[in-house]
């Protein structure tokens, strides 16, 4: 038996009978014969089938279907094409297995994180290079022996990470005893995750805080239980609440665009703003600005900045709230963005509307996440603790 499979040719016309004859006179096995109207079904072995192709040019060949591993193989040299990309793609995706991508360092908070870099670039570890070969005691040896202040250095290698966890030596007792102070909550929220560099936390990830409330305490217990002080350091990240609002009253009074604009340009070179010499004499206006560069060479660093004020006048509110909820609920948005600070990473959005008597309210709520944790002693001058 041919372990190639075996193929099953459907042949039309007038006296195929002759080509059953003929075939068996060339010594071709046909496996099985099937009589259907007007032709015949005849099933061979893979290594005939060329043979046979040839010997049934004379008749109409209807069909041709292919059973066993034969199948695969046909199905492959037509597609051939694919074949070559897919062979292509996984050699490139275990190519991309076998390689450094990531390397994340963490618990630094007095040490240069590129120091850490070029001495892995010593060592030819670095972004692209082969995992295959990574040796993490070497590294930690290597960062023990060239980094002052670190007292634990863990390395993992992690798929097409390198993960290096630095462990800094604590402060000396002796130091100023005004350092011994806690971190504290900045503001209320919800704990999200807690990086201890020095210290005992005091909360874990799920807790609700309020603000002024310990995060790390300035100490830690030894295995004796004695208590060692030191200056709490270390990163709290909580989830909070900013919100912007928009306010709506029939008949109220407000203030809408006029149609008038001034637009202002002011010239920046070298980091030095030019003021502009056009006055705003609206009463109320709206700014709108923008920027570009004169130039790419970033030797002549021009840029101009342009401001376009927009008048003001005040209106009477005619227009029912179904009118303006779109306008109101996109303003509660940009209100509660402009409330955002730079260290706010934005997890989600939700507006809610709430109808007091003959006003609405819209409020939009971020949800975002932020390091709440501060110093104790700035706390106590902002009123927190």
């Amino acid at each position: 038996m041919d372990y190639m499979g075996q193929v099953r040719l459907t042949l039309r016309g007038y006296n195929v009978e002759r080509f059953v004859n003929y075939a068996m006179r060339q010594g071709i096995n046909i496996i099985n014969i099937k009589k259907i109207e007007s032709g015949m079904i005849l099933t061979i072995s893979y290594s005939q089938y060329k043979m046979v192709k040839k010997s049934a040019k004379s008749f109409m060949v209807d069909r041709v279907e292919f059973e066993g591993l034969c199948k695969l193989v046909h199905y492959l040299s037509r597609h051939l094409g694919y074949v070559i990309g897919l062979v292509l793609g996984i050699s490139l995706v275990l190519f991309s297995l076998s390689r450094v991508w990531r390397i994340e360092i963490l618990g630094l908070e007095r040490i240069n994180q590129q120091t850490i870099i070029e001495i892995l670039d010593e060592m030819q570890y670095n972004i692209g290079c082969s995992n295959r070969h990574i040796d993490n005691e070497s590294i930690e040896d290597r960062l023990l022996k060239s980094l002052d202040g670190v007292s634990m250095v863990s390395v993992i290698n992690n798929g097409c990470s390198i993960i290096i966890n630095i462990k800094e030596k604590e402060y000396e007792i002796d130091l100023d005893q005004d350092l011994f102070v806690p971190l504290v909550a900045e503001r209320d929220g919800v704990i999200e995750s807690i990086n201890v560099v020095q210290g005992t936390p005091m909360v874990h990830a799920g807790d609700v805080v309020k603000q002024g409330d310990i995060l790390i305490a300035p100490f830690v217990v030894g295995a004796d239980g004695g208590v060692t002080k030191m200056r709490a350091l270390g990163e709290v990240k909580a989830s909070v609440y900013v919100k912007g609002s928009a306010v709506y009253q029939q008949g109220a009074e407000t203030l809408v665009r006029s149609g008038n604009m001034i637009i202002r340009k002011q010239l920046n070179i070298f980091g030095i703003d030019l003021p502009s010499r056009i006055d705003v004499d609206y009463e109320y206006y709206e700014i709108e600005t923008s920027e570009k560069y004169l130039t790419k060479n970033l030797l002549l660093p021009f840029r101009i900045t342009e401001e376009r004020c927009y008048e003001l006048v005040k209106a009477i509110q005619e227009e029912t709230f179904n009118e303006r909820k779109d306008y109101l609920i996109k303003e509660s948005i940009y209100n509660a963005y402009e409330n955002l600070q730079s260290n706010f990473e934005v997890l989600s959005e939700q507006t809610d509307i709430t109808k007091v008597e003959q006003m609405y309210f819209v409020t939009t709520y971020l949800k975002v996440i932020t390091n709440i944790a501060t110093n104790g002693k700035q706390g106590e001058e902002n009123g927190i603790l």
